[in-house]
């Protein structure tokens, strides 16, 4: 009974110490990754550095270009607004020529028509008579 219980614990002994060396060889191999994650990151460094300076100029020049262009946005929608102002005031004095020419279409066509019927006669008539004085 003593041998069965001593083979026991050293099975559950060795089981333990493989474990044991297994996690040791595990936790040994991470720390030779996070040895190389800590040297790239120590190389990575000024280049994320330059990256980081880089961006907020540039940032800055879009923040900048944003407000000009908001500037120049206000001054074209001002004038889009005159410009559709203009539209409309050319616009009714288009139509309002329109309406007086045809008013005046008719009154042409006639005065053409009677200008044609005129006759010689009618202007020797009209030389003939006095004026008044």
């Amino acid at each position: 009974m003593y041998r069965t219980i001593l083979v026991e614990k050293q099975e559950s002994t060795s089981k333990a110490k493989v474990r044991l060396e297994r996690g040791l060889d595990v936790l040994a191999s991470a720390a030779v990754e996070i040895a190389k994650l800590k040297t790239s990151i120590n190389e990575m460094a000024p280049i994320l550095e330059a990256t980081s300076a880089e961006l907020q100029k540039t940032l800055e020049i879009v923040d900048r270009e944003q407000k000009e262009a908001a500037i120049e946005k206000a001054q074209v929608d001002v004038e889009a607004k005159e410009a559709e102002k203009q539209e409309e005031e050319a616009s009714a004095l288009m139509n309002d020529a329109n309406q007086k020419l045809a008013e005046a279409l008719p009154m042409l066509e006639e005065a053409t028509r009677v200008l044609k019927e005129i006759k010689k006669e009618d202007l020797v008539f009209l030389n003939a008579i006095q004026k008044p004085t």
